[in-house]
């Protein structure tokens, strides 16, 4: 097992130049085993070595992130209205301005939902001119022919009832032709009343609420008719800034409820307005998105000043701004095989795109950020020598307290970890002393096996 770990430092160490930057604390993990294994196992007081007193420090290196280079902002344009692409005029990775035409969207559908709301805006319009000239329409006069036929009518039932009552009363005619010119009259005048109320309300749309609600009708048929036509206006899709066309965002594959989205839609494809049809990145601001352990969130929460750089171009340094530091962790496991998981911090740095900025900022390019702490607490330094992992990957030093001659395995937790020493949170005190097995000192210091295993290749 140590042999193969050896071999696996060794051949990592051996494809690429060591760099001096401060690391995980996971990454104390492999140190720590190669002293180990050069120890031949854990350190003991009677193992050779010495007792080290140790010493509190504020640690002024720097914060090392990498990540990506990506859009500040993204603009998703849907489509309209439910259609079909009829033509589309912009691929991913095109270079779009303001206003630049992407799509063409096509709908029969609301072609037709057009034309009917025309159609009902018309008759509304017929029936408030109808209703403001209403003594001039064909209703009105017809109307107004039925109430005075019907009042004729009453004028002779009248005559009628009454000659009847006349010869009732001589004993000339009966009892029931009485009765029967008396209904007549009063049919009559029940025809006469309909009549008569159907022109007082036709009159009464020319003014009061009957015209009132044919004003609102028509108003609200004419905003329909122009809300249709709004729509058939969009159905050239353009850009609403200027930027690059990017693939849509896609679902973060821890959340098991997200869906997965759909590929950008094709000329011919059926569209609805739920769809995404271009995502738009504004590239007049970039953000590189990383993630800083825990321990050395409170040296940057409170940062505003980060130098950024592009892989593909180092000696370019810019001046960025950490626009955010999350509140919630996000956990991610550590360095060690089956190692306890490290909880780590989304942090997102604002990189202004500067002027020369053509052919060298790409989207998704690799850039590194180097953050100047601008606070630290002080931290207990111990050797590497004198750390120890137990089985479940929990660091641990042999200890005692100054002037004392009783030692106790001490476990400890870590902060930040370079290459000879690290940083310890809680556990011990400044003015401790730890014990260094001359083993494994000799395995971390300059000369020692750390540097004859970069030089050993692949040797086991």
């Amino acid at each position: 097992m140590r042999a193969e770990l050896v071999r696996r430092v060794s051949t990592a160490m051996t494809k690429r130049p060591v760099q001096i930057v401060v690391v995980s604390v996971a990454g104390a993990v492999g140190l720590a085993a190669l002293a180990l294994a050069a120890m031949g196992g854990r350190a003991d007081g009677a193992s050779a070595g010495r007792w080290q007193k140790v010493e509190s420090r504020v640690s002024s290196e720097p914060v090392v992130l990498r990540g990506n280079l990506q859009a500040g902002t993204q603009i998703a344009i849907a489509a309209p209205f439910d259609g079909r692409m009829a033509e589309r005029f912009v691929e991913t990775g095109d270079l779009v301005v303001q206003g630049q035409r992407l799509a063409r969207i096509e709908s029969t559908e609301l072609e037709q939902q057009e034309r009917e709301a025309e159609i009902a805006l018309i008759r509304s319009e017929q029936e408030l001119d109808n209703a403001i000239r209403v003594e001039e329409t064909p209703e009105y006069a017809m109307a107004n022919r039925r109430f005075v036929a019907a009042r004729n009518s009453v004028q002779i039932a009248m005559r009628r009832s009454k000659e009847t009552q006349a010869l009732f009363q001589k004993g000339i005619v009966a009892r029931q032709e009485v009765d029967a010119a008396k209904q007549e009259f009063d049919s009559a005048g029940a025809q006469m009343l309909g009549a008569q109320e159907e022109l007082i309300q036709l009159r009464n749309k020319k003014g009061g609420e009957g015209l009132r609600m044919l004003e609102l009708e028509t108003s609200n048929r004419r905003a329909r008719l122009e809300e249709l036509r709004k729509k058939r206006s969009a159905a050239v899709v353009v850009s609403p800034i200027a930027g690059v066309v990017v693939p849509a965002p896609q679902a973060d594959p821890s959340d098991q409820g997200a869906a997965t989205p759909a590929r950008e839609p094709r000329a011919g494809a059926y569209v609805t307005t739920r769809d995404a049809l271009f995502t738009v990145a504004d590239t007049q601001t970039l953000v590189v998105k990383s993630a800083v352990d825990e321990s050395d969130v409170s040296r940057i929460e409170s940062c505003r000043k980060a130098m950024v750089s592009l892989n593909s171009d180092p000696a370019h340094v810019m001046e960025g701004t950490v626009k955010r530091v999350a509140s919630q962790p996000r956990t991610t496991a550590g360095m060690r095989p089956n190692g306890p998981e490290t909880p780590q911090f989304d942090v997102e740095v604002l990189v202004p795109r500067p002027p020369d900025a053509a052919g060298r900022f790409r989207l998704g390019a690799p850039a590194t950020v180097k953050i100047e702490p601008c606070k630290s607490s002080p931290a207990v330094v111990v050797p590497i020598a004198a750390l120890h992992w137990d089985e479940a990957g929990v660091p641990s030093v042999r200890m005692r307290k100054a002037g004392s001659r009783t030692a106790k395995l001490q476990r400890v937790s870590l902060q930040r970890t370079g290459v000879i020493d690290a940083e310890v949170s809680s556990g011990l005190d400044a003015g401790d002393e730890v014990w260094v097995a001359q083993a494994a000192a000799n395995a971390v210091r300059p000369g020692g096996l750390l540097r004859r295993l970069m030089q050993s290749g692949d040797d086991e």
